[in-house]
């Protein structure tokens, strides 16, 4: 009878990996969760504690927890892009996923990695502060910048990291990450979800395994080597998958409040975890066990936004319209506040509060624009979504190869376009004998 159980479970295996297309997959309903309002609300706070952390670190000193619940939130989200494909086979279901997340991410990030670029070239200098960066832009162009600051020594809390343009880019290096190994997570659960047997049971489960692991080795790595620990994502999967089995189980009809008490209960507990995290965060043991309290808070707060039942006055808090309008725009708000800040801790400084304003206003701006000429254009774009998913990845990858080599020529070149008084006068500059120099008027003080 095992042996039975066993060969069936084997033959839904091929099907599920996409090898038998006869026949569909498994249809049974799912209560997905539709547009969720207050999430853009929850983003709205995720970002402006980062911001406010990157601005003035004592005012927030575990604002960068904001990360924490992107992940969290990302998790559901993308979760939630996947169920609604169920039923596609598994070369199609994957293709549009990644269409989809090439048409989200890359072409802001791609904008603010070329803009950042030429400014860093013209007004940063090559000094030991700087000399990560470049390596840092290249490399995020393909998702890798964790890694290229792992390679540089550059923990998250080390002072070289707040001169780089492109630290930020490890959250997002982070989450591609994810998107290679999520989907086929995802879609075993999708197939296997009401199939019976064991090896249905260990492939519908192995979402679960695989956060529960990432769990246990974040608990270890923290301690042994942390800044692996805090950029890598063997050690951030849990985060992720923390948000897509809630979305699983969101689905499937569990921990949905039965009542307002009990979604009140979860607005107020998860509001406080969240907070909690973002002034008592310790930078020395990150991210395990401090990552707990904004990944469980950011699970009870989307838990209670996601209710159908009447509006609590918290909820209404996340759902109001200046924290929707933040919210839509936190990513490009992610992705421009950090080049602004380091491009004017460079020139004009940040500790004066006018500099700051400055800072938070530009950022704005700069946010607004991204996301209404960049962002919005190619998520809502009809000759864009017009385009064969089998298409849309190649078109998107040689774009990046084109942006990827823009970059390294603007780079190659910031001796010739450096405002920099260290860059364009080297010869003045440098500490030992200017080659070429004559040796009777040798280069240097």
């Amino acid at each position: 009878m095992l042996r039975c159980c066993a060969f069936q479970d084997s033959q839904a295996v091929l099907h599920a990996m996409g090898r038998l297309h006869k026949s569909p997959l498994d249809k049974s309903p799912l209560t997905l969760p539709g547009y969720v309002i207050g999430i853009d609300g929850l983003r709205a706070v995720a970002v402006l504690a980062v911001m406010l952390y990157h601005l003035v670190e004592s005012v927030l000193p575990g604002g960068f927890t904001g990360v924490d619940v992107f992940f969290v939130i990302s998790g559901y989200v993308v979760s939630g892009s996947l169920a609604r494909y169920a039923g596609k086979p598994l070369g199609a279901y994957v293709l549009g996923f990644y269409a989809r997340r090439i048409r989200r991410i890359f072409p802001a990030l791609v904008v603010v990695l070329l803009v950042s670029g030429l400014l860093a070239t013209v007004f940063i200098p090559k000094s030991w502060l700087s000399s990560s960066s470049q390596m840092t832009a290249l490399y995020a162009f393909f998702g890798l910048s964790n890694f290229a600051l792992v390679q540089f020594d550059d923990g998250y809390f080390s002072p070289r990291v707040d001169f780089n343009p492109y630290t930020h880019t490890w959250s997002l290096a982070v989450e591609e990450q994810f998107y290679l190994v999520f989907p086929l997570l995802f879609f075993l659960w999708l197939f296997f979800r009401t199939r019976q047997g064991p090896v249905s049971g260990v492939l519908r489960n192995a979402l679960v395994v695989a956060t529960v692991a990432s769990l246990a080795f974040a608990w270890q790595q923290s301690g042994a080597e942390p800044d692996k620990a805090f950029y890598l994502l063997p050690s951030r999967f849990w985060e992720l998958g923390a948000g897509a089995l809630l979305f699983t189980l969101h689905a499937t009809g569990f921990l949905r409040p039965a009542s307002s008490v009990w979604k009140s209960v979860a607005l107020l507990t998860g509001l406080g975890l969240v907070l909690s995290g973002f002034v008592l965060a310790s930078k020395s043991a990150f991210p395990f066990p401090w990552a707990l309290l904004p990944v469980t808070g950011t699970v009870l707060l989307i838990t209670g936004l996601v209710s159908a039942l009447p509006r609590s006055p918290l909820q209404a808090v996340f759902e109001n319209r200046l924290a929707r309008y933040i919210g839509k725009r936190s990513y490009s708000l992610y992705l421009w506040h950090w080049p602004v800040y380091v491009l004017m801790r460079w020139t004009t400084g940040l500790e004066a509060v006018v500099f700051q304003v400055v800072a938070v206003v530009l950022t704005f701006v700069l946010a607004h624009f991204s996301y209404r000429w960049v962002e919005l254009p190619f998520l809502r774009s009809q000759r864009v979504k017009n385009i064969p998913n089998k298409w849309l990845l190649p078109i998107g990858l040689v774009l990046l190869v084109g942006a990827f080599g823009l970059e390294r020529q603007i780079f190659a070149h910031q001796h010739e376009i450096s405002q920099s008084v260290v860059v364009r006068h080297a010869d003045q500059w440098f500490p030992y004998r200017w080659p070429g120099a004559s040796t009777k008027n040798p280069a240097g003080p």
